[in-house]
C-alpha cells in the first residue's frame, strides 16, 4: 500500500534533503516496501506460463497452447518429466538437447543423424542394454524403454554386455566381429531382444571378454564391430 509522505528539510544528521536533485524529495508517493518495483511484477502471460509449467506433469496441454506460447513453456519444462509422456508429446530439439546434456557429458549429435531426440534414445537404450544382467535384472524397464524408443533408435553401439549363462564354442577375440549366430541364438540367459526397435539399421557390439550374455537383433543389416 502506498502513502503520501512529507520529507523533512533536514535529516537527523543535519544533511539537507531539499533540492531538485534529490529523488526522494521529488517523489511524492513512496511505497512502504522500499524494494518494491513495478518492473519486477510478472505479466499475466508470464504467470500463465509459470502455472502451465508447474502443472505440466498432471496436465500436459502443450498442443492446446498458441504456437507463440509453446516455446516459453518448452524452455521451462523439467528434463525429469516421465519419458512415457515426453516421447510422444515433445519433438522440440532444444528440449531434447537439454535432456541429453543433463545425462551425458560426451557425444556428438552428428553421430545420431543431427537429432537430439534420436541421440537421447540411442544413448538411453545403449546404457540400459549394457547394464542389463541376464536372469538377474528386471526385464520390464528395458522392455518399456525399447517400446518408447522404437521409432527413434537407428544405430546402437554397445561397448560391452554383462556376463550371462551363455555357452558357446565360438571364441570371441577383442576387436573381432560378433558372429551373426550369437545375435539370434536363444540362450538360457534370456537374451536382450531388440526386435521391437523397428528402425534399427545398425548394431555394433564390442567386448573385452568372451561371455557376451546375449543380444537378439531384429535388423536385417550385417553387424560390424568398431
Amino acid at each position: 500500500m502506498a502513502q503520501k509522505v512529507e520529507l523533512p528539510a533536514k535529516t537527523m544528521s543535519g544533511d539537507g534533503v531539499v533540492g531538485p536533485g534529490n529523488p526522494r524529495r521529488m517523489r511524492r508517493i513512496l511505497a512502504e516496501d522500499e524494494t518494491w518495483n513495478t518492473a519486477t511484477i510478472p505479466t499475466l502471460l508470464q504467470l500463465c506460463t509459470q502455472h502451465i509449467i508447474k502443472e505440466f506433469k498432471d496436465n500436459p496441454i502443450l498442443h492446446s497452447l498458441p504456437v507463440d506460447l509453446q516455446k516459453p513453456v518448452l524452455d521451462g519444462l523439467s528434463v525429469s518429466l516421465p519419458l512415457e509422456m515426453t516421447v510422444a508429446l515433445i519433438d522440440d530439439e532444444s528440449y531434447w538437447q537439454r535432456c541429453v546434456r543433463n545425462r551425458w557429458t560426451k557425444g556428438n549429435v552428428r553421430d545420431h543423424g543431427g537429432s537430439f531426440k534420436r541421440m537421447f534414445f540411442e544413448l538411453y537404450v545403449t546404457d540400459l542394454v549394457m547394464s542389463y544382467v541376464p536372469k538377474k535384472s528386471p526385464e520390464a524397464p528395458l522392455k518399456n524403454a525399447l517400446t518408447m524408443a522404437k521409432n527413434y533408435v537407428q544405430v546402437l553401439k554397445i561397448g560391452s554386455l554383462q556376463p550371462g549363462t551363455h555357452s558357446s564354442d565360438t571364441e570371441i577375440l577383442p576387436g573381432q566381429a560378433l558372429p551373426p549366430e550369437l545375435l539370434s541364438r536363444p540362450t538360457p540367459s534370456r537374451a536382450v531382444d531388440l526386435q521391437s526397435l523397428e528402425k534399427l539399421a545398425e548394431l555394433k557390439v564390442s567386448s573385452n571378454d568372451g561371455d557376451l550374455g546375449g543380444v537378439e537383433d531384429g535388423a536385417d543389416d550385417d553387424d560390424d564391430d568398431d
